[in-house]
């Protein structure tokens, strides 16, 4: 499929008419502060999509311009672990993001859910988000706030129906070469790699993302946990990753510090993270004891995120609240 350009998603009601001209609007999927999901069916071909619904009143400009930065990025981008914008309707009162239908729940649902994972259902999600992150590189696209609210998937952890989803905070390079630094505070800070604390930093940082969201994966909690945002920056800082405290094989060990090198310098690639050996593994290597620990501390973890959430500063590029 060739990526379609920028300015045919972007629809005004002096071209193509108001969303209720293309679109029959059906039942509510999730509400916010800032407006609602809801289901749509699109009047010619029947196909079912989400349409996000965001009252332009209640958006600040930083957060209009983050929209308009979501839109931009997301048309020009086209794989399948990534979520599909079909139309963008800027309308009088109102912005209209029409989306791919996406089934399932964020990643850390998902886990909670299920009896028990080991090192082989992670590092298949964590390959899957590589290659889809290695492709957004190779576009020019930085994502910036990668975290398992960002990620979707279907019940049944099947890498295929993964989709990334808010580009909000995302930055589009459009030069030929990465050798240039960007200087945004910006992303979640839980997930946030230490030069992006410092204040220089590259495409690199969305690798340290990847390696939090892997370490979580493994060992059902966060590398680097406090009671406020300043407890866990000054931990990200030292870099202390405490493997010793999990049982994992030393494939899946080395491939967190290799993910989570504190010199991003020395942090490789998500082409060359896919090559390593842990990558390549097939056999489960981890037992049912730490397996039922780490989901233990993924309850732990998640009850403790919600509190968070409902009292930390908006950050990053989420646009509807969960």
């Amino acid at each position: 499929m060739t990526s379609a350009k920028p300015s045919s998603f972007i629809v005004s009601d002096s071209r193509k008419g108001a969303l209720a001209d293309n679109y029959l609007v059906g039942k509510k999927l999730g509400e916010g502060a800032s407006g609602e999901v809801r289901l749509c069916r699109h009047r010619v071909t029947n196909e079912m999509r989400a349409v996000k619904f965001l009252n332009k009143q209640r958006l600040t400009e930083q957060v209009k311009a983050d929209i308009m930065n979501e839109c931009a990025i997301l048309s020009e981008l086209d794989h399948p672990n990534i979520v599909r914008l079909y139309e963008f309707y800027d309308e009088a009162e109102q912005y209209c993001l029409v989306q791919e239908l996406v089934k399932g729940g964020d990643l850390i649902d998902i886990m909670m859910d299920r009896p028990k994972f080991g090192e082989t259902e992670a590092r298949k999600l964590i390959k899957a988000l590589l290659a889809c992150v290695n492709y957004c590189h190779k576009q020019g696209v930085v994502h910036r706030d990668l975290k398992p609210d960002n990620i979707l998937l279907e019940a049944n952890l099947d890498p295929s129906t993964m989709k990334v989803t808010d580009f909000g905070a995302s930055f589009k390079n459009t030069k030929k070469f990465w050798n240039f630094k960007m200087t945004d505070y910006i992303g979640t800070v839980d997930y946030m790699a230490p030069e992006v604390i410092i204040g220089e930093y590259n495409e690199k940082c969305d690798i340290w993302s990847i390696g939090v969201i892997a370490y979580m994966l493994l060992t059902g909690q966060p590398p680097f946990f406090g009671r406020d945002d300043k407890a866990i920056i000054s931990k990200v800082l030292k870099g202390d990753l405490k493997l010793y405290k999990f049982i994992l094989s030393p494939e899946a060990k080395d491939f967190l510090q290799y993910l989570m090198h504190l010199d991003y310098r020395e942090r490789p690639s998500a082409e060359k993270a896919l090559s390593h050996p842990w990558m390549q593994q097939e056999k489960d290597c981890i037992d049912s004891t730490r397996a039922k620990q780490a989901l233990s501390n993924i309850s732990n973890f998640r009850a403790d995120a919600v509190l968070k959430q409902a009292t930390y500063a908006y950050m990053g590029s989420q646009l509807i609240s969960k």
